[in-house]
Formats: C-alpha cells, sequence, structure tokens
C-alpha cells in the first residue's frame, strides 16, 4: 500500500524568531512520523474489523463478550501493560451516572414465516442477526396479522382487533410495544421501523434495520425486524382484504446476570503524575456493524500495537504520559468506567476518540449494519496514523508546547475572522447586541483555548515558553477583537428584541453527578420531574446541542447571564429565561448548585 507520507499531518504555522526543534510544518518531527506510517496498517486494522462484525455485540451479550475476549487476547499479545475487564450489572435497575443501565440479553435465533395463504420463508435471524429485535423474548406462535400504521397513538386501534394477533407496526418497537402488546393484548410486533431517521433513511427499500424493546422492560414479548418493502406488500394485501397467517419464532431472554464490560489497557508514562492521554471507542454493535464501529475499535487496537512495537524497538521516544486504551460499549460503558474510578477520570487530559473511521461514506452512507467489504484499509491506515499522531504528540509533547501554542494562536485569528463575518452579518441586519456579543465570545474562547495548554505542559516552566509569552498572544487576539468590534453598528439594534436582562447567581456542578444531562432524559425526569421535558429549552430544534454547551459552561465562576451570552453565541440568541429555567430543574435534580 502506497506510504501516506510525512507531510500527511503537515500545518501552517505562523512564522517565529524562535525556533522549533522539529519541522516548522509539523507538530511531530519527520523521523517520528515516518515510523508511524511505517508501522502501522491498515489491512491489519481490516483483519480485526472482519473478525468482530461475525459477531452480535449487543451491551451486556455473549457477543459482547466474545468481542472484548479477543480484544483482550490480542491487547496482550502485543504486549500491553494492565489489560483487563472491567464489569458492571446488567440488570436493568443500575444507574451508571445520570445513565440508566440495560438488562443483559441473550439470543439464540427467530424466524417469521408466511402459513397461509402464501407459505415462505420471510426472515431468519440466521441469515440477519437484526432480525430479532433487542431485548425480546421466547416465543411461538402462529397467529393473523393487523396492520395498525404507526401502532403508537391509540386511535389507530379503533376498530381492530389485535389481541393475541400479530401487529404490523412502524414505530420504534419499544413504543408500539406499549400501545399494542400491553394495551391492546397484541401477542407480539412486526415493526418496518427504520431507527435513524437521515436524508437517505428509506433508500434502499430492502434494508433491515435495528431495533429494539424497552431495554429494562419487565412485560416485553418480541418484536420481529422486516424491511420497508416487505411490509408495504404485506399492508397492500391486507388492505384488499387478505387474511394473512404468520408463524413467529423467537428464541432469547433477557438475563439480569449478563454483565456490561469494558477492556482497558496501557502504555504506561515515564511520569505518572502527568496524567493520561485516552485512545476510545465503542465496542458494541448489532451483527455486522462494521462502520460503526468494528472500524474504530479495530484502528483502536492497530495503534496500541504500533505504539507499543515502536516504543520498545526505540524508533521513538517512550511517552511522559500514560496512554490509555478503552473498548467499552457506547456511553453507558464509558460513564460506569469514569464513575468507578475518578481518580483515572481526573488523570485523563485529552481523549481521541475513533467511531466509524473506515467507511466510504458514498457507499456505506453511514448505515449501521454495513458489512466489512465496505471498509476501506487506507482509510483505516489514515485515520490510524492521524489519531496516532495527534494522541502521541500530546502524550510527548516534545517541545513543551511551544509549537501547538504557536499553531493555536495562529489558527485563533483564522477563527475569530470566521466569527467577525459572522457577526458582521448579523449587524447588518440589525441585532448590533447580538453581534458584539458573538465577537466578545469568539475573544473569550481563544483565550481560553491557549490557556488550555497549562493541562499538558508547565507553562511558566518550560523552555522558551512562558505565562508572559500567553499572556501577550492573548492581548493580540483582544486588539484584534477590539478592531472588529469597533465595526459593528451599534446604533442599529433591533428595538423588537427583548432586553436580555440580569441573573447573577453562578452555578456550579455536583461532582458526583456525572453523564448527559438533557431536560428530556431519564436522570433528569426522575430527579426533576417529568415536566422537565416540557421545558422552554427542550422546545428548541437543536436542543440536545444547546443543553449540552450550557452544562459545559457551568464552571463555578460564570453567572446564568455570562451562561446564556456564551451559548447564544455558539448557535443563536436565547432567552435567558429559558436558560434559567433550564439550570433551575438541573438546581431541583441535585446536578448543580448556585452561588451567588
Amino acid at each position: 500500500m502506497r506510504k501516506l507520507g510525512a507531510a500527511a499531518l503537515a500545518i501552517c504555522v505562523t512564522a517565529s524568531a524562535q525556533s522549533a526543534p522539529s519541522p516548522a510544518e509539523t507538530l511531530l518531527d519527520r523521523a517520528t512520523l515516518t515510523a508511524l506510517d511505517d508501522e502501522l496498517s491498515g489491512v491489519a486494522a481490516k483483519d480485526h474489523v472482519s473478525r468482530l462484525t461475525q459477531l452480535h455485540r449487543v451491551p451486556a451479550s455473549p457477543g459482547f463478550h466474545e468481542a472484548i475476549e479477543y480484544v483482550k487476547a490480542r491487547a496482550t499479545a502485543i504486549g500491553l501493560s494492565d489489560v483487563q475487564v472491567e464489569t458492571f450489572p446488567g440488570d436493568g435497575n443500575t444507574w451508571f451516572g445520570t445513565l440508566h443501565g440495560n438488562r443483559g440479553w441473550r439470543v439464540e435465533g427467530g424466524t417469521l414465516d408466511e402459513v397461509r395463504p402464501q407459505p415462505r420463508r420471510i426472515v431468519s435471524y440466521d441469515d440477519t442477526r437484526l432480525a430479532v429485535a433487542d431485548n425480546s423474548e421466547s416465543a411461538d406462535v402462529t397467529v393473523e396479522l393487523v396492520d395498525v400504521g404507526r401502532g403508537t397513538d391509540r386511535r389507530e386501534y379503533d376498530g381492530k382487533d389485535v389481541r393475541g394477533k400479530l401487529v404490523l407496526c412502524d414505530a420504534t418497537p419499544s413504543a408500539c410495544h406499549r400501545q399494542a402488546v400491553e394495551e391492546h393484548g397484541a401477542a407480539g410486533l412486526i415493526s418496518y421501523n427504520s431507527n435513524q431517521v437521515s436524508a437517505w433513511w428509506r433508500d434502499d427499500q430492502d434494508l433491515i434495520r435495528w431495533g429494539h424493546l424497552d431495554s429494562r422492560g419487565r412485560r416485553n414479548t418480541f418484536a420481529l425486524m422486516i424491511s420497508v418493502r416487505e411490509a408495504r406488500s404485506l399492508q397492500q394485501r391486507l388492505a384488499s382484504g387478505e387474511r394473512i397467517t404468520l408463524h413467529a419464532v423467537v428464541k432469547a431472554r433477557n438475563d439480569d446476570s449478563m454483565p456490561y464490560e469494558t477492556l482497558v489497557a496501557t502504555i504506561p508514562g515515564t511520569d505518572l503524575s502527568s496524567g493520561d492521554i485516552v485512545f476510545s471507542c465503542h465496542l458494541d454493535h448489532e451483527k455486522p456493524g462494521a462502520n460503526d464501529n468494528a472500524s474504530g475499535c479495530s484502528t483502536n487496537l492497530e495503534i496500541a500495537r504500533a505504539l507499543r512495537v515502536l516504543i520498545a524497538a526505540k524508533r521513538i521516544p517512550a511517552p511522559a504520559r500514560t496512554i490509555r486504551f478503552v473498548w467499552p460499549s457506547e456511553m453507558t460503558g464509558t460513564i460506569a468506567y469514569l464513575s468507578k474510578y475518578p481518580a483515572i477520570a481526573s488523570r485523563i487530559r485529552a481523549a481521541v476518540h475513533l467511531d466509524m473511521v473506515g467507511g466510504d461514506p458514498f457507499v456505506t452512507k453511514s448505515i449501521l449494519h454495513d458489512v466489512a467489504d465496505n471498509i476501506e484499509p487506507t482509510k483505516l491506515k489514515r485515520s490510524a496514523f492521524i489519531a496516532a499522531a495527534s494522541g502521541y504528540y500530546l502524550a510527548t509533547m516534545p517541545d513543551h508546547g511551544t509549537s501547538l501554542l504557536r499553531l493555536s494562536y495562529a489558527n485563533a485569528y483564522e477563527r475569530l475572522a470566521e466569527d467577525g463575518r459572522r457577526a458582521a452579518a448579523i449587524a447588518a441586519a440589525g441585532h448590533g447586541a447580538d453581534a458584539a456579543n458573538i465577537v466578545a465570545q469568539a475573544l473569550l474562547r481563544e483565550q481560553r483555548r491557549l490557556r488550555s495548554l497549562s493541562r499538558f505542559v508547565d507553562l511558566d516552566a518550560a523552555i522558551h515558553l512562558g505565562s508572559e509569552t500567553v499572556e501577550r498572544f492573548s492581548s493580540g487576539l483582544a486588539e484584534a477583537a477590539k478592531g472588529l468590534l469597533s465595526l459593528i453598528p451599534t446604533s442599529r439594534a433591533d428595538e423588537s428584541r427583548r432586553p436580555v436582562g440580569t441573573d447573577a447567581r453562578v452555578p456550579q456542578r455536583n461532582a458526583d453527578v456525572k453523564g448527559p444531562l438533557a431536560p428530556n432524559g431519564e436522570w433528569v425526569m426522575e430527579k426533576a420531574g417529568a415536566s422537565a421535558a416540557t421545558a422552554a429549552i427542550a422546545r428548541l430544534p437543536n436542543s440536545g446541542d444547546v443543553t449540552y454547551e450550557i452544562v459545559n459552561f457551568v464552571d463555578g465562576v460564570r453567572s446564568v447571564r455570562e451562561i446564556r451570552d456564551a451559548v447564544s453565541a455558539e448557535f443563536e440568541p436565547i432567552d435567558l429565561a429559558a436558560v434559567a429555567e433550564y439550570l433551575d430543574l438541573l438546581a431541583k435534580a441535585g446536578a448543580i448548585t448556585f452561588r451567588r
């Protein structure tokens, strides 16, 4: 395969009178980049993809356990240190931070056949693992099929006898199950739900998509998944008056004894007091799940191998910081691990996350169950090279952060200019105050970014780099922002907008509460009441992004008004009252407290 070349990590930085220990266009020296290029193998990574895609990697299931064992064996074989599997309850009752864990699940098979009037096999678990929806229970029924449309509205069942029958539905199986099975007595579901809405979500009418019942439910029956094309055919036949009898078989059970598992391994650093750099991915997915996310976990394993080999051979220096590799189930496994080990969480200086790094998006369109044939070894290697070089630089900081500071300073001007253009457009529309806020927040953001280097280096002690240099750079950015502000016509403020107001309260995080805090999330609603889901902030079209950033800005220093200004600059102007209401909900839930 063609070499990627050291220039693959090439970047432009501003000229400086001080010479850097590495070439001006790179953060790492050419010898290190060449060594990474020589050692990393996209073919080796794809070999791992091919093996992992043979496994049905549902969290807390035998398939996931087998995937963990596969990666563990290879992590041990390549000589990683501290290789261990952490386990957490898969009982459906345990909270991992603010995430509610699922029940463990075992599945052996399932089939759906038409008995009459046209005997035939419709779908089989042996052919498509996604045929059996997650958290289904065993069943063996031969009954009629009834079409209920989406299946979540009580009115869709008016005049239809579904008791003891199979229900054909389009909604998420767990939502349809509540109406069809739990309320109206259906035997089970036949679902053609496409679980991720996208621009191309139903371009391929023959896809069978991933479905799941309540992952903590105690009243589950079963759901079998079929394609949209098959569902449309069944609907047309039912609408014409045909009576269709199906035979559904499921061999599965929820198992509260199956644990969540997270695999961890390290390359120890030479300075254990300097913290950790983490490479992470998520190992769980339905079979085959090649790009999402066998690709990321396989690349993670290849990066670990390459760094271990190069360090052992002394082709690259040993890192000062410990490099930690983590293979968890998505979100829940990560939060469970970090909640169990707060000391490790506090050591993390940066994380390089690998997710969906090997597929051609024009081929896979990011669909969940893409196959290994769609994974490109060259792209895997490119992703591995970029990730390995980035993480390794942060683990070693060979020039004490000098090159990174210069790069950050140069890029800061580019970002300021972009924010200035956005502010100019808003000012031209008569919103001078909003425009000024964008520039002011952009400056604060860039100044924080420069000072964030203190997580990696002692700026006062670094060679050729003192805190006064950071302050000098910061002052230069302030002058640039001042110039942008002078161009904003504040006299044309939009009179139709209400004054923002003030709220001087300062929220601060509860360190014991870890994980997502969306207003419609289970944890927030349980702690603050179900009405949290209808808060004004939850009704924004981009509520998930906005509330995520609001929480990030809660640092014990910013006031509610300052948080409102910061998040408004990131997205669009937001009412102070909506931000305050959301923060009040988090306080009620115990995630934050206020001080004045």
